[in-house]
């Protein structure tokens, strides 16, 4: 069994990962700062839920809420460490243009002590949770090497930074290095900024969703977060190279598959039984028309492919919305719109 660092862990990925990694017998210690990017409320709930398993479980999971710009975290857990899972990180594409600086601080500065705690403590592998929003859209399926230099968003220039300053470390100092490109992940307890969360809860409740720009030409490569997981524990688990001035890996996570917008109304209302209320608005000039990965290197380098199709993963998270709707109906979904 192997002891992890994770964090974000009480973030939609965060827990969902730190859940398997228990259920697999390891030991996860857990660093997050609850800070208000979204409804800290669902962060809570995920946190009562680790620290609810069976007692086996209890004593495997130690967490702490700080800030990882507070080096105070680094001596607790990372001597002998197996791996450090960096999911932390402020996202969302439209909250950038608002709160610029917030990004930075949780994308760049954050990244940049959690590189250092991993060097002075000499941590061998790094796992990093990076974003399609690198990619400035085109309609087609992205692969690793395509040119990310023109960030469309300040999000996606704090994640692109946040992948140099991880190449550059890995350079200097030889660990293993895997940088996940991660498409649109949804599912049960997502976070509530996101497309899926919203337009569930908007249809569920009668209220109108805020649709920005042309829903029939928007498209996103859904990817449910049990494959997310998956693939994230099989980078883990990924044998160094010899050369271990080279092991570093940029690998998207994603279903391979565009949805349109619109159809994604259609699925939800057909799962709800409710028919969607649209407030249309125009485009934001953030947002990109297309997420599209190309998964070929995460096939053949991590044997990994997608499982769950986006009417099964919409069902799933619809039903677990019904079955929490009490106090998921409240949840503030703020998406920042034009």
């Amino acid at each position: 069994m192997a002891d992890y660092v994770v964090t974000g862990v009480a973030g939609f990925i965060g827990a969902a990962l730190t859940e398997r990694l228990l259920s697999d017998g390891h030991f996860v210690y857990g660093v997050d700062s609850m800070d208000d990017a979204y409804d800290v409320r669902l962060k809570q709930r995920r946190i009562r839920k680790l620290l609810g398993n069976d007692g086996l479980s209890k004593r495997r999971f130690e967490w702490v809420c700080t800030d990882l710009c507070n080096s105070s975290w680094y001596p607790i857990r990372l001597r002998n460490v197996d791996a450090v899972i960096h999911l932390a990180g402020r996202a969302g594409v439209r909250s950038s243009i608002i709160r610029p600086d917030a990004h930075a601080h949780s994308n760049i500065q954050a990244t940049i002590d959690v590189l250092e705690a991993v060097r002075c403590y000499k941590v061998p592998k790094l796992i990093f949770a990076s974003s399609s929003s690198v990619y400035s859209g085109g309609n087609y399926a992205h692969k690793e090497n395509d040119d990310t230099n023109w960030p469309s968003s300040p999000y996606a220039a704090t994640k692109k930074a946040a992948e140099g300053l991880i190449a550059s470390y890995q350079h200097l100092y030889g660990f293993s290095a895997r940088i996940l490109r991660y498409f649109s992940v949804y599912g049960p307890a997502g976070r509530p900024d996101t497309a899926v969360f919203r337009f569930i809860q908007a249809i569920v409740e009668g209220r109108p969703i805020r649709l920005f720009g042309d829903a029939t030409q928007s498209r996103r490569d859904f990817t449910y977060i049990d494959d997310i997981v998956d693939g994230t524990v099989r980078a883990i688990n990924a044998s160094a190279e010899r050369s271990h001035i080279r092991d570093l890996r940029i690998i998207n996570l994603g279903a391979g598959v565009t949805v349109r917008l619109s159809d994604l109304i259609q699925i939800i209302e057909r799962k709800t039984g409710r028919t969607a209320i649209i407030e249309p608005h125009p485009a934001n000039r953030a947002d990109v028309d297309t997420t599209w990965a190309s998964n070929l290197a995460a096939q053949s380098g991590l044997g990994w492919k997608p499982s769950v199709c986006i009417e099964s993963g919409i069902s799933r998270t619809v039903d677990w919305y019904l079955e929490n709707r009490e106090w998921a109906k409240d949840i503030s979904t703020v998406d920042y719109g034009g």
